[in-house]
């Protein structure tokens, strides 16, 4: 697939994007990600944008950019470094570098970080389990505090899903999708506790999904 085609901004439209990061922001390398660098995208999918030059610190860039909502960040390429913010790279499409090999550089980094996995200590990990489980008896205290404590809850399910088994959580899409491939069945438990209509027994089987194994 065309690099055009893939990012859904018609004849052009990479040349386009790099020019105008270029002339706003002095860019000199420029990744896109997210779905329309997978060409996935579909017609409301953002375009997803890192850009480095000489600037300092970190601004975000959001507009209409041919028809599509460009959501950019634009950092300093001397002290950008790839932490767990920068995950969302995976699978980005080099658009252009300062120097040759510089943005293939920074997503090999954001595989290497990807297949560490996160670095969280035992008891940490002991502590998320102890939290669901206490949210649970929140929930239960009802009215307006209660509610507030299981749209907590339910923010939290896929995220330490992942989390609890050493592994990133890296967003929703990504997330259901491999919860699809690898376990269908939990993903149906925890569908159900995130669904309106939602019960007590729907959450607390949730929690058990979440922590099964992870004992």
């Amino acid at each position: 697939m065309k690099t055009d085609e893939r990012l859904g901004l018609g004849e052009g439209g990479a040349a386009a994007l790099v020019a105008d990061l270029q002339r706003r922001h002095d860019a000199r390398t420029v990744i896109v990600y997210g779905s329309r660098a997978r060409g996935l995208g579909r017609r409301d999918s953002d375009l997803d944008v890192l850009a480095l030059g000489p600037r300092v610190g970190m601004v975000r860039d959001t507009r209409l950019f041919r028809g599509v909502w460009l959501d950019a960040f634009i950092g300093d390429e001397a002290a950008f470094q790839v932490t767990e913010e920068y995950l969302r790279l995976e699978g980005g499409l080099v658009l252009l570098e300062s120097s040759p090999g510089r943005g293939a550089a920074i997503l090999a980094e954001v595989d290497a970080l990807l297949a560490r996995g996160p670095q969280q200590a035992p008891e940490d990990r002991a502590a998320d389990r102890d939290w669901l489980w206490r949210m649970l008896d929140r929930v239960a205290v009802g009215g307006t505090l209660g509610d507030a404590r299981r749209a907590q809850l339910r923010e939290q399910l896929l995220p330490m899903w992942f989390g609890l088994r050493g592994r990133w959580f890296r967003g929703l899409p990504a997330g259901v999708a491999t919860l699809a491939a690898e376990a269908p069945a939990d993903l149906a438990v925890l569908a159900r506790a995130l669904a309106d209509g939602a019960t007590p027994a729907d959450l607390r089987a949730a929690v058990e999904v979440v922590v099964r194994d992870c004992l």
